[in-house]
């Protein structure tokens, strides 16, 4: 193969399962340089398992039509699915645990007294990791965001705490304290963190990144909030969608910030009738939006169901279909051509309450090149979980998609 042309050699490479790249990355520069620049798309799973002491998280990853091609019967989380060999990480239930995802590194919250803090970052391909420095408190709500400014080629991860606050509760009895951690082309060597003062928005959940900012839903005055990435300013979107403009917007609903086809979303859940995802886009909304308080808005798809379970959008594939996950152990798709929402897997298993997935671009990006004083696994690769009957195991080297230059910069891509 030392003969091929290198756009030959690369697709090849190109095609090379997730587990294999770090032995190819050893066989010369060529290949390295070649490896390094891949980017292969796949769904990351982090399952919720129970210890007899602990709660915690194992990762997994697989491919979204190995996943459709399986039979609800022979599905199995734990053994259809490539295990990432990662050690557990602590959770808390009903929390996801995956704070954001820019070029292949993903952000985790780490849950500490009674607060979950955004501060373990890994790639979970390299098994390279760091575990930021915690917040000192043991009380309030931490809301956390994780996003990457291309043009400075530095990584943020900001975090809000709001001491008198609690998950779930509309009631702000203080403001939110902001942090900022960065690494990259900062300067200074190994990141750096520091405090930019407060806010008095009512932030929730964790921010969504898209084309350099971050964005909350202001759950107590139903406003998008923005944090822009470089100049570091809260600022408030211009426009909102229709369903937050009603009456009481907050009755029998739940709300989700997503990022789905490169665009900004707003996921209204009503309770039993529809989930309907709302896409913004941002050159519209600048065209007379005082006229218009929902300009820029558009209804992208409105799923109907019957049953309370609590449903969340986590990615588009590239025949438009929506995937969700719900009831915190299912995934289930949406096919807008025929309108149906039909089941892929349905498996309650012992996923425990913790459930959470994601698109993710496998790439073989440096914590330590970035200047960040990380750590690495002893033993690292992603592997088949082993059953006692010894089942045949579904492999999933397939590639489903690839990725451009803003995907890779933290804007969800299609599957």
């Amino acid at each position: 193969m030392e003969n091929l042309p290198n756009d030959l050699l690369s697709k090849i490479l190109f095609l090379v399962p997730c587990d294999s790249v770090l032995n190819c990355k050893l066989v010369c520069k060529t290949w390295k340089t070649l490896i390094s620049h891949r980017q292969v798309i796949s769904i990351l799973f982090s399952l919720g398992t129970e210890s007899e002491m602990d709660c915690m998280n194992e990762l997994y990853y697989g491919y979204y039509e190995e996943i459709k091609g399986t039979t609800k019967e022979e599905f199995n989380y734990r053994t259809s699915l490539k295990k990432i060999n990662h050690p557990p990480m602590n959770r808390r239930d009903h929390v996801d645990s995956i704070v954001g995802c820019c070029n292949g590194l993903v952000c985790f919250i780490v849950p500490h007294d009674h607060v979950d803090d955004p501060v373990y970052i890994c790639n979970p391909i390299t098994g390279e990791y760091v575990n930021l420095p915690e917040l000192n408190a043991e009380v309030g709500l931490i809301v956390g965001g994780f996003g990457y400014l291309r043009s400075a080629n530095v990584y943020k991860v900001i975090r809000i705490h709001y001491p008198s606050r609690v998950y779930f509760s509309d009631v702000q009895l203080s403001a939110g304290s902001v942090q900022i951690y960065t690494f990259g082309d900062c300067g200074g060597g190994g990141g750096y963190r520091r405090s930019i003062g407060e806010t008095s928005y009512s932030l929730t959940f964790q921010g969504t990144l898209v084309n350099g900012s971050l964005y909350w839903l202001d759950n107590k005055d139903w406003k998008i909030v923005s944090f822009n990435l470089s100049d570091e300013e809260f600022s408030l979107l211009p426009t909102v969608p229709p369903c937050l403009l009603q009456e009481d917007p907050g009755k029998n609903t739940m709300y989700r910030m997503k990022v789905l086809q490169g665009n900004l979303c707003l996921v209204h859940l009503q309770l039993g009738e529809h989930v309907n995802i709302w896409s913004y886009k941002d050159n519209l909304a600048k065209q007379n939006e005082r006229d218009n308080p929902s300009l820029g808005w558009s209804l992208e798809f409105s799923i109907p169901y019957s049953c309370k379970a609590y449903h969340e959008p986590f990615a588009v594939t590239k025949h438009n279909e929506v995937l969700l996950w719900y009831g915190y152990t299912r995934l289930c798709c949406y096919d807008s051509s025929t309108k149906t929402l039909s089941k892929i897997v349905d498996e309650d298993g012992d996923l425990t309450n913790s459930f959470c997935a994601i698109p993710h671009i496998s790439s073989m990006v440096s914590l330590k090149a970035l200047g960040v004083n990380s750590k690495k696994h002893r033993y690292y690769s992603c592997q088949n979980e082993t059953t006692d009957d010894k089942q045949p195991q579904l492999v999933v080297p397939k590639l489903i998609g690839s990725a451009n230059d803003d995907q890779v910069a933290g804007v969800t891509t299609t599957i």
